[in-house]
């Protein structure tokens, strides 16, 4: 008895993966960027931050095609990191992005999902 796939929303990449490991075409576009971000919340839950201390978010976007009429988009952040860090960590910081993208390129290509690779 074959598989029934829904493709309502999704919100993962999982969620695309077992899609397309079910026979549908999935299209996927990647988008890298860097977010930078200030503390925010409630003072009490940054006491460990100063006030000024920005961070960084590097994330990937998935804009997916080929699931249901519309596109949509997935976004997962890769690392996180302080604005103000040395050149080395933050260097290290890129580069386990970019491993961590190449595990998700992988799963993506296993299941038969073609896209452009791109990295940080």
């Amino acid at each position: 008895m074959a598989a029934t796939v829904q493709t309502g929303d999704k919100g993962r990449l999982e969620d695309f993966i077992v899609i397309a490991e079910s026979g549908i075409t999935v299209q996927i576009e990647v988008k890298l960027r860097r977010l930078i971000a200030g503390p925010e919340g409630p003072p009490e839950e940054a006491d460990f931050m100063a006030d000024d201390t920005e961070v960084y978010l590097l994330i990937g976007d998935y804009t997916v095609e080929g699931i249901g009429e519309e596109k949509q988009i997935i976004s997962k952040v890769y690392i996180l990191g302080a604005t103000a860090e040395s050149p080395v960590a933050s260097s290290r910081n890129k580069d386990i992005a970019n491993q961590r993208l190449k595990m998700d390129y992988g799963r993506l290509k296993d299941a038969g999902i073609k896209f452009k690779e791109k990295f940080f």
